[in-house]
Protein backbone atom coordinates (compact mmCIF):
# COMPACT_ATOMS: atom_id res chain seq x y z
CA UNK A 1 0.00 0.00 0.00
CA UNK A 2 1.43 3.45 -0.85
CA UNK A 3 2.18 6.11 1.78
CA UNK A 4 -0.47 8.72 2.58
CA UNK A 5 -0.44 11.80 0.37
CA UNK A 6 -2.98 13.74 2.48
CA UNK A 7 -4.50 13.68 5.95
CA UNK A 8 -7.02 11.00 6.79
CA UNK A 9 -9.77 10.85 9.38
CA UNK A 10 -8.45 9.57 12.71
CA UNK A 11 -10.76 6.88 14.03
CA UNK A 12 -10.45 5.43 17.52
CA UNK A 13 -12.42 3.76 20.26
CA UNK A 14 -11.96 3.04 23.95
CA UNK A 15 -9.76 -0.04 24.11
CA UNK A 16 -11.13 -1.08 27.49
CA UNK A 17 -14.52 -2.49 26.43
CA UNK A 18 -15.41 -4.86 23.64
CA UNK A 19 -18.40 -7.01 22.82
CA UNK A 20 -18.21 -10.56 21.51
CA UNK A 21 -20.94 -13.02 20.60
CA UNK A 22 -21.20 -15.55 23.43
CA UNK A 23 -20.68 -19.15 22.37
CA UNK A 24 -21.76 -20.42 25.80
CA UNK A 25 -23.27 -19.10 29.04
CA UNK A 26 -20.89 -16.60 30.66
CA UNK A 27 -21.30 -15.12 34.13
CA UNK A 28 -20.42 -11.58 35.18
CA UNK A 29 -16.95 -11.55 36.73
CA UNK A 30 -15.64 -14.57 34.87
CA UNK A 31 -12.50 -14.71 32.78
CA UNK A 32 -13.53 -14.66 29.13
CA UNK A 33 -11.67 -16.34 26.28
CA UNK A 34 -12.22 -16.59 22.54
CA UNK A 35 -12.60 -19.74 20.51
CA UNK A 36 -13.61 -19.55 16.87
CA UNK A 37 -14.32 -15.83 17.32
CA UNK A 38 -16.91 -16.42 20.06
CA UNK A 39 -16.67 -15.66 23.76
CA UNK A 40 -16.58 -18.59 26.18
CA UNK A 41 -15.72 -18.96 29.87
CA UNK A 42 -11.96 -19.34 30.19
CA UNK A 43 -10.66 -22.77 31.10
CA UNK A 44 -7.43 -24.76 31.18
CA UNK A 45 -7.43 -25.18 27.39
CA UNK A 46 -4.37 -23.93 25.56
CA UNK A 47 -6.45 -23.35 22.41
CA UNK A 48 -8.20 -20.44 24.19
CA UNK A 49 -7.07 -16.81 24.20
CA UNK A 50 -8.12 -14.81 27.27
CA UNK A 51 -9.56 -11.42 26.31
CA UNK A 52 -10.74 -10.01 29.65
CA UNK A 53 -13.49 -10.15 32.26
CA UNK A 54 -17.24 -10.34 31.65
CA UNK A 55 -19.05 -7.20 32.82
CA UNK A 56 -22.50 -8.83 32.71
CA UNK A 57 -24.11 -12.24 32.31
CA UNK A 58 -24.58 -13.51 28.75
CA UNK A 59 -26.33 -16.54 27.33
CA UNK A 60 -25.07 -18.34 24.23
CA UNK A 61 -25.96 -16.24 21.17
CA UNK A 62 -26.11 -12.96 23.14
CA UNK A 63 -23.56 -10.16 23.16
CA UNK A 64 -20.98 -10.57 25.93
CA UNK A 65 -19.53 -7.30 27.22
CA UNK A 66 -15.84 -7.71 28.09
CA UNK A 67 -13.50 -5.33 29.89
CA UNK A 68 -9.98 -5.73 28.55
CA UNK A 69 -8.06 -3.27 30.72
CA UNK A 70 -7.59 -2.97 34.47
CA UNK A 71 -6.83 -5.07 37.55
CA UNK A 72 -9.39 -7.57 38.81
CA UNK A 73 -9.58 -9.99 41.72
CA UNK A 74 -9.61 -13.73 41.01
CA UNK A 75 -9.29 -16.86 43.13
CA UNK A 76 -5.83 -18.25 43.75
CA UNK A 77 -5.09 -21.87 42.84
CA UNK A 78 -3.99 -24.11 45.68
CA UNK A 79 -1.05 -26.40 46.28
CA UNK A 80 1.94 -26.20 43.96
CA UNK A 81 0.04 -23.84 41.64
CA UNK A 82 -0.69 -21.23 44.33
CA UNK A 83 0.52 -17.72 43.55
CA UNK A 84 2.46 -15.77 46.17
CA UNK A 85 3.95 -12.30 46.45
CA UNK A 86 7.04 -13.62 44.65
CA UNK A 87 4.86 -13.89 41.53
CA UNK A 88 4.03 -10.18 41.35
CA UNK A 89 4.93 -8.92 37.87
CA UNK A 90 4.87 -12.43 36.45
CA UNK A 91 2.27 -14.17 34.30
CA UNK A 92 -0.62 -16.16 35.76
CA UNK A 93 -2.41 -18.95 33.92
CA UNK A 94 -6.06 -19.99 33.69
CA UNK A 95 -7.24 -22.86 35.88
CA UNK A 96 -10.94 -22.11 35.34
CA UNK A 97 -13.15 -19.06 34.71
CA UNK A 98 -12.45 -17.56 38.15
CA UNK A 99 -9.16 -19.16 39.28
CA UNK A 100 -5.59 -18.45 38.22
CA UNK A 101 -2.43 -20.50 38.74
CA UNK A 102 1.32 -19.97 38.91
CA UNK A 103 2.17 -22.47 36.18
CA UNK A 104 0.97 -23.27 32.69
CA UNK A 105 0.30 -26.87 33.76
CA UNK A 106 2.91 -28.28 31.40
CA UNK A 107 1.89 -26.07 28.48
CA UNK A 108 -1.83 -26.89 28.88
CA UNK A 109 -3.16 -23.59 30.27
CA UNK A 110 -3.56 -20.24 28.52
CA UNK A 111 -2.11 -17.01 29.83
CA UNK A 112 -4.60 -15.17 32.06
CA UNK A 113 -2.69 -11.93 32.70
CA UNK A 114 -0.01 -10.40 34.91
CA UNK A 115 -0.04 -10.75 38.71
CA UNK A 116 -0.14 -7.31 40.35
CA UNK A 117 -0.79 -8.35 43.97
CA UNK A 118 -1.65 -11.41 46.03
CA UNK A 119 -3.96 -11.28 49.04
CA UNK A 120 -2.81 -14.29 51.03
CA UNK A 121 -5.49 -13.83 53.71
CA UNK A 122 -8.31 -13.98 51.17
CA UNK A 123 -6.47 -16.43 48.90
CA UNK A 124 -7.04 -14.12 45.93
CA UNK A 125 -4.93 -12.60 43.17
CA UNK A 126 -5.10 -9.15 41.57
CA UNK A 127 -4.63 -9.77 37.89
CA UNK A 128 -4.02 -7.18 35.18
CA UNK A 129 -4.96 -7.67 31.55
Amino acid sequence: MPMLTESRELLSRDGAFFSFLAGAQIFKGSLVALVGGKAVPASADLALTVVGIATKNAEAGEACSVRREGCFLFNNAGGADALSLTHVGRPAFVLDDHTVAATDGGATRPLAGIVRDVDLDADCVWLEF
